[in-house]
């Protein structure tokens, strides 16, 4: 039932339009339900009193009625794709805005093929529920009624007769909603499951080809595949049981119908129009009746659908912003954590960071090292409020970060990210995507300082060239340099680099770092680097273990110290050696 209340809180701001269509499905139901009458009028009255004119008269109402209900079936179905459209539309809108403003622990823990499942698959489920089986449930509603009504009117003997068989269609109906429910939830999750796998089979296809396993991505496909056959195949075989009871009632219905409406007119109870109109409401009413199998089949579908939509809805957002934010009227760049701990929300006791207290200087340029799972992205996520601190605070400017609003914090940081994503458009649009308003001019000049200028002069269409997906036409180190070129292009107070040239060359790196020395001097700069030879020149070297700052200094001051740093420092020298030596 609360499934059932969420679909309808999703009609209620086209409450008016919806009443609308109710209205027409009254009108079409109400030209539907009289014709029966005047074909009892007609066979009873018209043709044996031999009066023309009064037969055109039946017979032209009738065909009145009949053009009528067209006219209005007509605007009803085009209404009902209307709203439907409309409805699919702003709830898509809906999810849409709110995975905007989820964090990323959201997206960390749940696969993209549920997301998109939801947001196309489950959506449409709802829609077609909402706008078009829910009214015709109400359609149908009316019909029985409608009909009911008629049959009484005609004779109530045999009406009750007739119906009799009325609580046995009902139970079926009850004992099929109630079997067939949690198959549509299994074909459902199925579904999500079918859905990640291919996504990620798409997504990982370089990685599938490099290691040779196309055999074991087509077995795992075909098993979830084959799991979501199986689900089907069983919620089918439980539906193909409901149509053939049906057909059974309705057949003993008839049988009903027959025996006794001949009983009765041969009594003279009832007359040869009455059992026309009589047989032709009994239709009427069985059709709903039938129908019934089929739209609870659509409403256990979206009662399936829901909660899956209403869990990103109702999700909590954990980066909150405030209604009135902290303007910070020049951003200079002073980042400082105080007392700062972190873990996920999953598992709140395992902290990733712990006590960090750290300062950085505006203009100043701090590297960040650590082994793998030290923290080191942890942190520049929380510098973005990617995540929220669990402990402490995180101060830019002398102000917390949770009281500035999201879009001056994030468009004063510059980040280049060790996994670039480049979106399916031109490299010139790929360049611009944290500047939009930038002309084509700045657009070069952050290219040129990113060195991947030369590059995107010989192809094709220069800027406007397309990159595919992901940027799958670009290798991973012209991929960073055009990213380091956006992040260029913002011009940001804070510029973070997060193995912004683990995918380049040496003599690439060693140009597009001469290049970034004149554009770290105007801003504070965050390094998290492999190769501690990149980071010889920062003002300071952080040394983070097992989420805590064990060391911390300059290049030298570090190597003095004889610990983590000078060891990893020594270690990486004496592979560079052993490297040059098997060159020569």
């Amino acid at each position: 039932m609360a499934n059932f209340k969420k679909i309808l809180s999703l009609l209620k701001p086209h409450a008016f339009y919806y009443s609308i269509l109710l209205m027409l499905v009254l009108a079409s139901n109400f030209f539907k339900l009289y014709p029966p009458m005047l074909i009892r009028e007609l066979v009873d009255f018209g043709i044996p009193s031999g009066d023309l004119n009064y037969i055109k008269k039946l017979l032209l109402f009738y065909v009145l009625l009949w053009v009528l209900r067209g006219i209005v079936v007509f605007i009803q179905w085009y209404g009902f794709e209307m709203l439907g459209q409309k409805l699919s539309m702003q709830l898509r809108l809906q999810l849409h805005d709110k995975l905007q403003r989820l964090s990323l622990s959201y997206f960390s823990k749940t696969q993209t093929g549920s997301v998109l499942a939801k947001i196309t698959e489950d959506v449409d489920i709802i829609q077609q529920f909402a706008c078009w089986s829910f009214l015709d449930l109400i359609s149908n509603t009316i019909s029985i009624i409608g009909t009911t009504y008629f049959l009484f009117r005609i004779s109530p003997t045999l009406a009750a007769k007739t119906l009799l068989m009325l609580p046995l269609l009902f139970f079926i109906v009850y004992r099929f909603n109630k079997i067939v429910r949690p198959a549509w939830e299994a074909v459902r999750e199925q579904m999500d499951n079918l859905t990640s796998s291919l996504q990620e089979n798409i997504s990982g296809v370089r990685v599938v080809k490099a290691f040779a396993r196309e055999k074991f991505e087509i077995e795992k496909f075909k098993k979830e595949n084959i799991d979501y056959r199986d689900k089907n195949i069983t919620r089918a075989r439980l539906e193909a049981r409901y149509n053939p009871l049906m057909e059974l009632v309705t057949a003993f219905a008839i049988i009903a119908f027959l025996f006794f409406g001949g009983l009765e007119y041969y009594a003279g109870k009832i007359t040869m129009g009455d059992m026309l109109s009589f047989n032709m409401y009994l239709w009427e009413f069985m059709w709903p009746i039938r129908m019934l199998g089929f739209l609870i089949n659509m409403l256990n579908r979206a009662l399936a659908a829901t909660p899956r939509v209403f869990e990103i809805l109702e999700m909590k957002i954990d980066i909150e912003e405030k209604d009135d934010p902290t303007k910070i009227s020049e951003v200079k760049g002073n980042i400082k954590f105080t007392d700062v701990s972190f873990s996920f929300a999953d598992d709140p006791d395992n902290f990733v960071l712990q006590d960090i207290n750290l300062e950085i200087k505006p203009g100043e340029r701090v590297a960040i090292v650590g082994a793998t799972g030290s923290g080191k992205t942890t942190l520049i996520n929380l510098i973005a409020r990617f995540h929220d601190v669990s402990q402490g605070a995180i101060y830019l400017d002398g102000v917390d970060i949770r009281d500035i609003s999201l879009k001056q914090l994030r468009t004063n940081i510059g980040m280049v990210l060790q996994e670039t994503f480049l979106f399916s458009t031109s490299i010139g649009d790929n360049i611009a995507f944290g500047s939009p308003q930038a002309d084509v001019e700045s657009v070069k000049n952050a290219a040129e300082t990113a060195q991947i200028s030369d590059f995107i002069d010989t192809l094709p269409h220069g800027y406007h060239t397309l990159v595919g997906e992901r940027g799958l036409g670009l290798s991973g180190g012209q991929k960073q340099r055009v990213a380091l070129a956006r992040a260029i292009l913002m011009d940001p107070k804070v510029l973070i680099l997060d193995e912004a040239t683990s995918s380049v060359d040496i003599e690439t790196e060693q140009r597009i770092q001469k290049a970034l020395e004149k554009i770290m001097e105007q801003r504070t700069t965050i390094i998290i680097a492999k190769r501690l030879s990149t980071i010889q020149n920062a003002d300071r070297v952080i040394i983070l273990e097992e989420g805590k700052i064990a060391e911390m200094g300059n290049h030298l001051e570090l190597l003095a110290l004889n610990g983590s740093y000078a060891r990893l420092f020594a270690q990486q020298m004496e592979r560079i050696e052993k490297t040059d030596e098997e060159v020569i």
